[in-house]
């Protein structure tokens, strides 16, 4: 398949150009975006900067309202000295598909690995994500597994990704060979090359929390990497625990915004003539859930209503047939980067 770059796409060096001054570029560039969580994040930027990886750098992107995130994080700011691992930026807009576009633009690494501001990685992460990458150089994307932190279920939920065994997919229609709701992965572990993000245009600025179609940033993501030809692989022994407990109560209505980044991503693809097979998997599984219990799902029904919201406003929202992206979200162009203390 020919790939089609994004017209702002940029060049990014090969690994004997990665150099800043006397330091070498870091292999991979964590980031973690966060809002309004202060010291929270704490724990999940120790667990990142704990790695047993040589080559990283740590990015966190806050777009809090006050400077909590960032008092929070001083210590860790202050104890890299002129050239940290830890790397602070403060964006105004929010909205995380913004959020992560900026991180792409300032990242250093030739790869981008996400987890989340409630997450705490695993040591070893980033080792077995960089040997996948080396066993398959046409892949775009590494899914890890997220476990759930210890919680009594009756009481919270979490959001998990439970991965059986490595795999591979090579097309949107493998997501239909695929066991349970969720398909591939989630945002909290996800290793992507810089130069595949910048082929495919980075992320949708609609799409995702803080956005006018609440979450699928992930998901859209890899649509766009699949239909350009890259691979897609989850990889078990990469892992990361969530800490992102959510009340039961609560829960309906997170379903509900999830549902609605689907649904805006089915449209989306569908007026590009393209099926997203992952967006139909979820809105089958929470129509079973929902007719099983004769309708009184809550959390099925908030789904199939939130999917049926997002595909109706994604079916009239601009878009770019071209780059598959929609049109509408501002992206920021500049974030200010906290200089490290000494």
């Amino acid at each position: 398949m020919t790939r089609r770059l994004h017209p702002k796409a940029r060049r990014r060096p090969g690994p004997g150009a990665l150099k800043v001054g006397h330091h070498e570029r870091p292999l991979f560039s964590v980031v973690i975006c966060t809002r309004n969580r202060g010291a929270s994040v704490v724990p999940a930027a120790r667990s990142v900067l704990a790695t047993r990886h040589p080559s990283f750098e740590l990015l966190v992107v806050d777009q809090s309202d006050d400077a909590s995130t960032q008092e929070a994080l001083a210590p860790l700011l202050s104890a890299g000295g002129r050239d940290p691992l830890l790397r602070f930026f403060h964006l105004s807009r929010p909205g995380k598909s913004n959020a992560l576009n900026v991180a792409l633009r300032h990242a250093r690494g030739r790869f981008l690995a996400l987890t989340d501001d409630d997450c705490e990685c695993d040591s070893e992460w980033l080792r077995h994500v960089e040997r996948a990458f080396e066993r398959d150089l046409t892949l775009g994307c590494v899914f890890g597994e997220v476990r759930a932190a210890p919680h009594d279920s009756a009481i919270h939920s979490v959001s998990i990704n439970h991965i059986p065994a490595p795999l591979t997919i090579r097309a949107v229609r493998d997501w239909l060979k695929m066991p349970g709701p969720r398909n591939f992965g989630i945002g909290a572990a996800m290793v992507l090359p810089a130069a595949a993000l910048d082929a495919v245009g980075g992320w949708d600025p609609c799409i995702g929390p803080g956005t006018a179609f609440g979450s699928g940033d992930d998901h859209d993501l890899v649509v766009r990497l699949l239909l350009h030809g890259y691979g897609v692989h989850l990889c078990p022994e990469a892992q990361v625990v969530h800490h992102g407990l959510r009340p039961r109560q609560q829960g309906a209505a997170e379903v509900e915004r999830i549902g609605r980044g689907f649904g805006a991503c089915f449209a989306k693809y569908l007026r590009c003539r393209v099926v997203y097979y992952g967006s139909l998997r979820m809105l089958a599984f929470f129509l079973r859930r929902a007719a099983v219990r004769l309708f009184k799902s809550e959390r099925g029904l908030s789904f199939v209503r939130g999917w049926a919201c997002g595909f109706g406003r994604g079916l009239f929202h601009r878009l770019d047939h071209a780059h598959h992206l929609y049109v509408g979200g501002q992206v920021p162009r500049t974030a200010t980067e906290a200089a490290p203390r000494t």
